[in-house]
């Protein structure tokens, strides 16, 4: 089992909550990630309670809800001061 705090190991959890889906957000996240970590995995994952942004997910056990591609880059690159 791959160990979750791993650098190569990079599974993004997106949100498939009800506000998420009707917001269709989904698809833009993973593209703004993409950008930035081409090596990403996706999986989706229940309700992470971030409804009111609806770009929620779920990095190195920790949730976020952000689209701002720079926060996304920080967060991504381990920078804790977002």
């Amino acid at each position: 089992m791959p160990n979750p705090m791993n650098e190569t190991d990079c599974k993004i959890y997106i949100c498939c909550g009800t506000a998420c889906l009707a917001a269709d957000t989904q698809d833009k996240l993973k593209k703004i990630i993409k950008n930035l970590k081409p090596e990403a995995e996706f999986r989706t994952i229940k309700c992470l309670g971030k409804c009111e942004t609806n770009y929620a997910f779920q990095y190195m056990e920790k949730k976020y809800s952000t689209k701002n591609k720079e926060k996304i880059e920080k967060l991504l690159s381990g920078n804790k001061n977002l």
